[in-house]
C-alpha cells in the first residue's frame, strides 16, 4: 500500500510543477504537465474503481513524437483502479498518430504480478499495446482508431499464446451551438483482460454520445 501511495504522489506533484516550451528556429521541443479531477475514470466504456479520479500526465514532444506519463488514481481507497501508463506517439503529417502505450496497473492483491520492473511475457504484469488512430479531417470529421494488445498481460488462449486482444472504434465529431461534440462507436475484439474488468466478444456496439 505504501509503495502505491508514493507513487501517486510522486506523479501527482511531479505533473503539478511548472514546466517549460523551448522553441529555436524549426526544433521545438514542449514540456507539458497538468493533473485532471474526474467525477469518474470511464475508459473505452468501463467505469475503473467508481470513484473520483486523479488523473495527472507528464509529457515532452519533439519532431512528430510524444514521449509521456499518465496515470489515475481513484480517491475512495489506493487499493484498486489505479494505472500509470508509460507512451510513445508518432504523429504523421498531422493525420495519423502511431502510438505504443506501456499500461501498468499497481495491485497488492496476494498473487498478483506487481513488479514494475518484470518484463517476462509471462510474469510481467505489463501490457503493451499498438494503436493507430487516423484523425480524419475538416471535410471528413471522422477518425478511425484501431488497438491491440501485443505483449505481456493480455489474454491467453490455452496453448500460452496471446489473443492480441483488439479495440476499434469510430468517431464522429461535431458542433452544436457553442458545443463541441463526439459520438463513438466502439467494439472489442476477443477476450480483453485487465484487473478490474473482463471483456468478452462483443455482439452490439455501443454507442457514446
Amino acid at each position: 500500500m505504501k509503495q502505491k501511495n508514493r507513487l501517486a504522489i510522486l506523479l501527482i506533484f511531479a505533473a503539478l510543477m511548472p514546466l517549460s516550451t523551448i522553441a529555436q528556429d524549426s526544433s521545438k521541443v514542449t514540456f507539458n504537465s497538468g493533473a485532471d479531477i474526474m467525477s469518474r475514470y470511464v475508459w473505452r466504456g468501463t467505469d475503473f474503481g467508481a470513484s473520483p479520479s486523479i488523473q495527472p500526465t507528464i509529457s515532452l514532444a519533439a519532431c512528430n513524437f510524444t514521449f509521456g506519463v499518465w496515470g489515475a488514481f481513484a480517491t475512495n481507497n489506493f487499493s484498486q483502479a489505479q494505472e500509470t501508463d508509460l507512451f510513445l506517439t508518432y504523429t504523421w503529417n498531422d493525420k495519423v498518430d502511431i502510438t505504443i502505450t506501456d499500461y501498468f496497473f499497481p495491485n497488492e492483491t496476494p498473487g498478483v504480478f506487481n513488479n514494475y520492473f518484470e518484463y517476462n511475457d509471462t510474469l510481467t504484469g505489463h501490457i503493451f499495446e499498438g494503436t493507430i488512430k487516423w484523425k480524419g479531417t475538416e471535410d471528413i470529421p471522422l477518425s478511425l482508431l484501431v488497438a491491440a494488445n501485443v505483449y505481456g498481460a493480455d489474454t491467453r488462449h490455452a496453448n500460452g499464446n496471446l489473443f492480441y486482444s483488439t479495440y476499434l472504434e469510430l468517431c464522429y465529431s461535431g458542433t452544436c451551438g457553442n458545443t463541441n461534440y463526439d459520438c463513438r462507436s466502439a467494439r472489442f475484439i476477443f477476450a480483453h483482460i485487465f484487473p478490474l474488468a473482463i471483456f468478452k466478444r462483443l455482439s452490439d456496439d455501443t454507442l457514446d454520445c
